[in-house]
């Protein structure tokens, strides 16, 4: 999922906005970096995108009356072509169910990390999570954060329970490298090793020097940078904004 253009009309802070986000060959553009002074509107811009109610948008999936056929089959319900011109958040939500059973793609998703995220509220009690899909997605100081010990907990869990054919540290090892590609790709001075084992499971760390630590222990930049990074990264961002 891609955004085609943006355009804001009377807003209070932005007034009349109007963004085309397609390259020089027409393509629309993977990746957009907003950049301005300070007080410019960049992430007023960014709230205004993610609090969007009322997205019009053209769904497309190859074939339209080929899905329109298999929902019919699934649900015993007609549909139209309008149906996948509704709001998306609203599509989405009606049809998550049937859409998981015939569709191959990730289900689109709208992620927004918040300016600020405050971490004096750190959630220390271990427990397993799991994500139901949404459209709007937000990582902030009420999830990620408070979250993120045991999500790092859990996904390593997963790591272990799906592949029992290789002894436990391996799949421990395998989790750890993969959450400090987190850590190479904003060159921080941290990797993760594993979780305590004094029974409370939280994730330990390591910098350069070989002292060990918590995830409370990291700087504020640290923090800010890791919890955005791998709060998104949980989310699985496939086909997502």
């Amino acid at each position: 999922m891609k955004i085609v253009n943006l355009k804001i009309e009377n807003d209070p802070i932005l007034g009349d906005l109007s963004i085309d986000f397609k390259g020089s060959t027409g393509d629309i553009l993977s990746t957009i970096v907003i950049a301005g002074p300070n007080g410019s509107g960049k992430t007023t811009m960014l709230k205004r995108i993610n609090d969007l109610q009322q997205t019009q948008a053209t769904l497309s999936f190859g074939d339209d009356n080929k899905i329109i056929e298999k929902l019919s089959t699934i649900n015993n319900t007609n549909y139209s072509a309008d149906f996948f011109n509704k709001n998306i958040a609203t599509f989405i939500k009606c049809t998550n169910d049937l859409w998981q059973k015939f569709s191959t793609g990730d289900l689109p998703r709208m992620i927004y990390a918040n300016a600020e995220i405050n971490f004096n509220n750190i959630d220390l009690n271990v427990r397993q999570v799991g994500y139901n899909y949404a459209f709007h997605n937000r990582v902030n100081s009420n999830h990620s954060v408070k979250d993120i010990n045991n999500h790092i907990s859990s996904f390593i869990d997963s790591e272990v329970y799906g592949n029992q054919d290789q002894l436990p540290k391996t799949s421990i090892n395998n989790a750890c490298k993969k959450i400090n590609e987190t850590f190479s790709a904003l060159e921080m001075d941290v990797r993760m090793i594993g979780l305590k084992d004094d029974g409370s499971r939280l994730p330990l760390f390591v910098n350069s020097s070989g002292d060990k630590f918590e995830i409370t222990s990291l700087s504020s930049g640290e923090k800010q940078l890791f919890i955005r990074a791998l709060g998104i990264k949980f989310l699985n961002p496939k086909n997502s904004i």
